[in-house]
């Protein structure tokens, strides 16, 4: 169970990054403004790659890989919370899916 909370903290780190990246958008090329989102970009790509390659070894591959879908609900989340952006029923259904897939995986690699 502790092995699937750092993967989805990993894919929080993930989502957070693209967040990141968006909030530098729209500083211009002179901004320090975007060079220091930008850094923190960069700073949360190395943390999310090490922490992948620690995780790919705890886990069946297909299972990894499954649960990563979960980044399009994690950044869903957080610019929701962080950037303001709207949710919709379609954005929803998305994600049940989603959520759904990966029960599906994870709950068959448990049954054999």
């Amino acid at each position: 169970m502790i092995n699937y909370l750092v993967l989805h903290l990993l894919f929080i780190v993930y989502a957070f990054n693209t967040m990141m990246g968006r909030m530098a958008a729209p500083y211009g090329w002179m901004d320090w403004h975007r060079y220091v989102l930008l850094c923190g970009v960069l700073l949360l790509l190395g943390i999310y790659a090490i922490g992948w390659q620690v995780m790919l070894k705890r886990f069946n591959l297909g299972v990894a890989y499954a649960n990563r879908s979960s980044v399009v609900i994690w950044g869903i989340l957080l610019a929701w919370l962080c950037l303001g952006e709207a949710l919709s029923w379609t954005l929803a259904l998305g994600a049940a899916m989603i959520i759904g897939g990966i029960i599906l995986v994870s709950t068959e690699e448990d049954a054999s």
